[in-house]
């Protein structure tokens, strides 16, 4: 009791004549805000071990590719990671990689995607340990062919309906292109774009660019 006694009063000489609830009100905040801040470093560790693994893949199997490093979509799968990236050499058309990590930051599966050119987005799919995984990038403009003219798009969401009735709806980034995960091998019904007003930007009639068989190559080392 000696000790809470001296705690107590130590308490009270720091924070003056603050009252006893306030001071643990306080000191509350800050044991949250720690939390906080703890759970950050933990997401900024973990995006700085993907990256340098990242790298490490790109400086092997394209070692004259100069092209600028960029994380577009990170998401957890299974015990991994899911990681959608590009890097463009200024050559040729561009891709969007998609890796598959251990918990490790290891990279054991990895695949590509298309990227749209006059359609305003990409749709590429493929099936993992009995999962969907859908992942694209978008433009901000798409190509009418009955006017043949490019008109303005502005896109906030994603909706996918598959066959057995299950849909999502998910917030997209028009930077950062889209990366969703479902269970199960799901065929997809609608694939529809909207932006802040429900209002549908396009779907999946209006683009060229769809690749439904993409398949993920299981790296050995």
């Amino acid at each position: 009791m000696e000790h809470y006694g001296i705690m107590y009063k130590s308490i009270k000489y720091l924070f003056g004549g603050v009252s006893m609830k306030k001071i643990f009100s306080i000191l509350l905040l800050l044991g949250i805000m720690l939390i906080l801040f703890g759970c950050t470093d933990k997401i900024i560790s973990n995006e700085e071990h993907i990256k340098k693994s990242i790298e490490h893949y790109y400086s092997e199997s394209q070692p004259h590719n100069n092209g600028t490093l960029v994380i577009e979509q990170i998401k957890d799968f299974d015990n991994g990671y899911l990681v959608m990236t590009e890097k463009y050499s200024g050559e040729g058309h561009n891709f969007d990689d998609l890796f598959l990590m251990d918990s490790n930051y290891k990279i054991t599966h990895v695949t590509r995607g298309y990227k749209p050119l006059s359609p305003c987005f990409s749709y590429n799919k493929l099936y993992h340990n009995d999962k969907t995984i859908l992942f694209g990038t978008f433009n901000d403009t798409k190509w009418v062919p009955k006017t043949d003219s490019k008109v303005k798009v502005d896109i906030k969401e994603v909706y996918v309906e598959f066959e057995n009735g299950e849909s999502v709806f998910e917030k997209v980034n028009f930077e950062n292109g889209y990366l969703i995960v479902l269970d199960g091998e799901l065929e997809t019904n609608k694939f529809e774009i909207y932006d802040d007003n429900k209002e549908l930007q396009a779907e999946l009639d209006d683009t060229i660019a769809i690749f439904d068989d993409i398949k993920f190559k299981e790296l050995k080392n």
